[in-house]
């Protein structure tokens, strides 16, 4: 049975105690009652016996189970080992008059988005004895109303207000809120063979740049280390710098030493890493398409190391203390929310591995056998091969790998070695040569004297939270040793759960060995890139969604934008550049249409290139709610299968001015009356369903214009907007604002290539549009992202439009209300 700790918090759901002034009698009440420690001990008694009930005993008094919580205290990592009993009490009331210090909050005018789960937020309070927010460290949704109704809860605070039942947007399944997103199922569409040679022909699109393209209008800060002071001291290094040694720079033919081309050089002698080094470098991850920068120092004399990525948006610590145990931490700036925040996850274990105390960033060097000179200039080159059996050294099954280690150094007169250049390369029998590889390129190796403090951080000055990990966990240790998995002999163990977690997960089936092996690997440099891309400390988060096993090719059947002329002429915008700079100033912070309920849930186009469709009809939608206050969801399969002769076509990419055509000449069908989206083109049925409604045009917006596309937001309805989606760190966006360089995969305008539509927009710190994708809500924020609206970013003010829709254009609409201004 649990530890019988008990922690009060105030104010709703747990034990609550409140400061009011009370009557003489009511002094005299308190005199007499029992003790407060005589009150802990008896609550604690009858939660054991209420836990202590069988499961076809159900709990009355205390509906809530109990939480255990370490609470960490200290800089050593002494934790103090709590118990939160939650009590279905409410707020103590001793008299009609006197008002308990816990307030109600007032009811927004309007509900606000929880941009997590899409929902809206509910400002008053929950009914006494339900939690109103999830413990330290729990995560969890808001749940649907009256999920707590079977329970029966006496309230005894007769001032207590009646809650009100929470009202959800029409987009919002309330029977499924409680439930996990269901992942999109993505059937097999080709053979295996087809799978591996496509894998084999991809190519990296810019792996000599860090995964997330910081864009130059990210006005934030990342939170500075609070021991940096000026480079100077931060370095504090012996020797002045050098030129970046390479292959052709090092030092060729000095002290009678000549390359192997020249002259057979006898054996040199094993090289040692025995001085305190700080290695400034690179690590390049082509297959994942990205490079990191970082600077590692290592202390000689105890193994205790400091790691900084990015330049310092993510810090590592190794602390090695005298009894041999080890302090680990990782600090990372995230800044995803609305403020930034350093976040901590620290373990402590012994020594079990000689990679525990060598230097960070360099391989074990007693595994290197000399195998000769480079022929350009007297550089050592020392290699490792491993080669494993079937489902060895983080194969699959059925699949064998090699790994060829190369390390490349030069040395000094007095025989000091300098690292220049760490190579992997792995070979699979399955997916070929050099089916994975990566290098350290070693930019500037010196040494330093900084001293032991300088590798215990300071955890109550540098973290904002503090999480506890367990370094036996391969992913807890690899986010506290992140360039471990690039240095050891074989491939990390962490990625065989990783496809078993993933492929439980989404309801995965691979044909063979063949696509499996082809599967993992994508699976693992994508979490390679989020890992690294995570590290920068963004304004946004990445994260594995059920694209993470996908190809390139496949992740481009999700991008359905072909620019083309418009066939029909668009109209132009209604408003001047002077009547917007009038009306710019009006213009709210907030303003979105899902709380309005003009938003339609979210869908998935699957392998079908069909955005354009999904993108289009959302927009007619919002146009014809903002027109009669109903919310008609309309059909996208109409679209593909349909708009062929005005230029549609299907599931190959279309221009959405092709699909405004389409809808203001025979107008657009309600979704649950035309067959059901199928991801392909079947035949066209729009004679045997009436249209419930036609548009009279469509309108381009002001391009590049902020103010612009606000407006037509606000006055007309969610607009269609063409984005760059190309990038990894697009698809696997998880949360936060988008805020990447404004070109995206472009070099000098954004390749405008995805359809998405805009529902509003926010200011949590600066400005953001809020996009509804159509890649499931599996995907970003249940199917949404807020993306950065100043700086352009991926192209989201480069092509806007909205279609213009009159009264005359409703066909038929079930049951009009009376008229009202939904826009106010």
């Amino acid at each position: 049975m649990w530890v019988r700790t008990v922690i009060a918090v105030a104010c709703f759901g747990l034990v609550v105690t409140a400061q009011s002034r009370y009557s003489s009698e009511e002094r005299s009440y308190r005199r007499n009652r029992p003790s407060r420690p005589s009150q802990w001990r008896d609550l604690a008694d009858e939660y054991d016996r209420d836990e202590d009930r069988s499961p076809q005993t159900p709990s009355i008094k205390f509906p809530l189970q109990a939480i255990p919580y370490e609470l960490p205290i200290g800089v050593r990592g002494a934790n103090l080992q709590l118990l939160v009993l939650p009590i279905p009490t409410s707020a103590l009331n001793p008299g009609a008059s006197q008002k308990s210090e816990c307030k109600l909050t007032p009811e927004p005018e309007e509900p606000q988005i929880d941009v997590r789960w899409g929902v809206p937020s509910i400002a008053s309070s929950p009914p006494a004895g339900i939690l109103s927010s999830p413990p330290v460290g729990i995560l969890s949704r808001p749940a649907a109303p009256n999920t707590m109704s079977n329970i029966p809860l006496k309230a005894t605070n007769r001032d207590e207000v009646p809650i009100k039942a929470p009202s959800y947007p029409s987009y919002i399944n309330v029977e499924k809120l409680d439930q996990p997103v269901s992942p999109p199922e993505i059937p097999p569409s080709v053979s295996s063979k087809e799978i591996l040679e496509q894998f084999l022909a991809q190519a990296p699109q810019a792996p000599q740049l860090p995964p997330v393209l910081l864009s130059e209008y990210d006005k934030s800060e990342r939170i500075p280390h609070p021991e940096e002071e000026d480079d100077e001291m931060k370095y504090n290094f012996i020797e002045e710098s050098a030129t970046v040694p390479t292959v052709k720079t090092s030092l060729p033919f000095q002290q009678n030493i000549y390359s192997r081309g020249r002259k057979v050089q006898p054996q040199p002698s094993r090289p040692r890493f025995s001085q305190s080094v700080v290695i400034r470098g690179e690590l390049f991850v082509p297959r994942a398409d990205f490079t990191e920068p970082y600077t590692a120092w290592w202390d000689a004399s105890s193994g205790s190391s400091k790691v900084d990525f990015h330049g310092g948006s993510t810090s590592t610590y190794r602390t090695v203390m005298a009894d041999k145990r080890l302090q680990r931490l990782e600090m990372r700036v995230d800044r995803s929310g609305e403020r930034a925040v350093r976040r901590c996850g620290k373990a402590s274990s012994y020594q079990n591995h000689p990679l525990d105390i060598t230097h960070p960033a360099l391989p074990d060097i007693d595994l290197f056998n000399f195998v000769g000179y480079e022929p350009d200039g007297r550089v050592e080159r020392w290699q490792h091969t491993v080669v494993g059996r079937e489902g060895e050294l983080g194969a699959i099954q059925g699949e064998s790998l090699s790994l060829k280690h190369d390390l490349l150094l030069i040395r000094d007169p007095e025989d000091k070695a300098t690292p220049i250049l760490y190579t992997v390369s792995v070979n699979s029998s399955i997916l070929g040569p050099n089916a994975d590889s990566y290098e350290h390129r070693y930019l500037d190796v010196r040494r330093h004297e900084q001293n032991a403090d300088f590798f215990i951080p300071k955890i109550n000055d540098l973290c904002d939270t503090v999480e506890l990990l367990n370094v036996s966990l391969p992913n807890h240790l690899s986010r506290l040793e992140p360039l471990r998995e690039y240095i050891q002999p074989h491939r990390d163990q962490k990625y065989e759960a990783a496809i078993r977690d993933f492929k439980v997960k989404y309801n995965r089936r691979y044909i063979d060995s063949s696509e499996e092996a082809v599967r993992t690997t994508l699976l693992m440099q994508h979490k390679r890139f989020i890992s690294s891309g995570n590290r920068e400390g963004a304004t946004f988060e990445l994260g594995v969604n059920f694209l993470g096993d996908r190809l390139d090719n496949e992740l481009g059947q999700l991008r359905g934008v072909k620019l083309e002329e418009e066939r029909t002429q668009a109209e132009q915008f209604p408003h001047s550049r002077s009547m917007l700079r009038k009306e710019s100033a009006k213009l709210p912070d907030n303003f979105d249409w899902r709380v309005k309920g003009g938003v339609s849930p979210v869908g998935f186009q699957g392998k079908c290139s069909s955005c354009w469709s999904f993108a289009v009809s959302g927009a007619v939608e919002g146009a014809l709610f903002a027109r009669t206050g109903k919310l008609v969801p309309l059909s996208q399969q109409c679209l593909v299968d349909c708009a062929h002769p005005f230029g549609g076509k299907g599931c190959k990419g279309t221009w959405p001015s092709h699909a405004y055509d389409y809808v203001k000449n025979r107008g657009l069908p309600a979704l649950d009356e035309y067959p059901s989206y199928k991801a392909k083109v079947e035949q066209c049925a729009e004679k045997s369903v009436r249209p419930v409604t036609r548009i009279s045009g469509h309108v381009n917006v002001t391009e590049n214009s902020l103010s612009a596309l606000k407006v037509a937001i606000r006055d007309h309805a969610p607009t269609v907007v063409i984005v760059d989606a190309k990038l990894k760190s697009f698809v696997f966006y998880k949360h936060g604002i988008n805020k990447i360089n404004k070109y995206c995969s472009g070099k000098t305008r954004p390749r405008l290539n995805h359809a998405v539509l805009a529902v509003g927009w926010g200011d949590q710190n600066e400005e953001h549009f809020i996009l509804k994708n159509s890649w499931s809500e599996s995907w970003g924020e249940r199917g949404f992202m807020r993306i950065h609206a100043r700086s352009n970013t991926c192209g989201v003010l480069s092509r806007p439009s909205y279609p213009r829709l009159e009264d005359s254009d409703v066909l038929k609409l079930p049951g009009r209300p009376s008229a009202k201004d939904v826009r106010q």
